[in-house]
């Protein structure tokens, strides 16, 4: 695990990474591209979203070219400016969508019940009540997506529809900083999240499945840093297993939140309507800011996203 830390491109943090750097726009000849053959978009849905995607080769062309400089590598992440989708209707930017993410990977279920596209928005029911983190307007805490299944999505895509009235900036911090902090202030810990931890699949999972998952926090996967964390699934995994945390782990756990809650590691980023944000979900923790919404319906916060696998 030493190996792969102290690589400074990917330890980035508020002070180093600046905002926008991260902020990044398409070629001209690939917005003319989608302008150009805009009827292609109207009625295109997930199931031939990757044909229609070779009727669009200089949009793929520059999303391969984002993905393996931005996502695949340092810092980890970006948010593609959509100021320029603003003439196009909300069917044809949904549609943009699609074909943006069938170019970064194939799509994976987000539930039980199949859903590869899931929107984000706070139907008014807390975390007290039971809402999921995407159901709310609260900020959660810092994670990486779907820790709870034996394979996690490689990237998470997000596609701002519309905005709050206040807040809900995303928040990102690189899972490299992090442990790399962890190391040098409790020696020995990072080994310990080396080892399996239960993740509770909060009862999303199929009859005859376990309703856990054992896998590490930290792990390496062809040199590169694979992170899965959301503290709550795993405190509730182990009492669900009837498997208590050992002492080991618990420090091991606090010394983790202790770190992510610094807030010179976040970095914080606006999207606008039309904006998409990408990360790689192995080694870019992220959360958002809560947020205040518009009183009317129609106007409320709406993100769309997408779980994403490596083609």
């Amino acid at each position: 695990m030493k190996s792969i830390l102290g690589q400074c491109d990917y330890e980035w943090d508020r002070e180093s990474l600046d905002p926008k750097s991260v902020r990044v726009a398409l070629l001209a000849d690939a917005i003319d591209e989608v302008e150009g053959n805009r009827s292609l978009l109207v009625g295109l849905d997930i199931t031939c979203a990757r044909e229609a995607l070779t009727q669009f080769p200089r949009l793929a062309a520059g999303l391969e070219s984002i993905r393996g400089s931005f996502i695949e590598n340092a810092p980890g992440f970006c948010v593609i400016d959509g100021s320029w989708t603003a003439l196009l209707t909300d069917e044809e930017r949904s549609a943009l969508y699609l074909l943006c993410i069938e170019a970064f990977g194939r799509t994976l279920s987000q539930n039980a019940a199949g859903d590869h596209i899931v929107e984000v928005f706070d139907r008014g029911q807390p975390f007290s009540a039971g809402g999921r983190y995407h159901q709310t307007n609260a900020s959660g805490v810092l994670h990486s997506d779907s820790p709870q299944w034996p394979v996690v999505p490689d990237y998470v895509a997000l596609l701002c529809v519309r905005t709050a009235e206040q807040g809900g900036e995303s928040k990102f911090i690189s899972a490299y900083s992090v442990l790399e902090r962890v190391r040098r202030e409790h020696p020995g810990l990072v080994d310990e999240l080396s080892q399996p931890f239960l993740f509770d699949k909060r009862g999303d999972f199929a009859a005859g499945e376990a309703p856990v998952t054992a896998a590490p926090i930290v792990t390496t996967v062809d040199g590169q840093l694979h992170f899965r964390y959301l503290r709550s699934y795993i405190d509730s995994g182990h009492r669900l297993s009837d498997v208590p945390l050992t002492d080991g782990q618990t420090a091991a756990l606090d010394a983790l939140d202790g770190v992510l809650s610094r807030e010179d590691l976040v970095v914080s980023l606006r999207m606008e309507p039309g904006d998409m944000q990408v990360l790689n979900n192995h080694f870019v923790v992220h959360d958002r800011w809560p947020f205040i919404d518009h009183d009317e319906p129609e106007r409320r916060r709406l993100m769309l996203r997408a779980w994403l696998q490596r083609r």
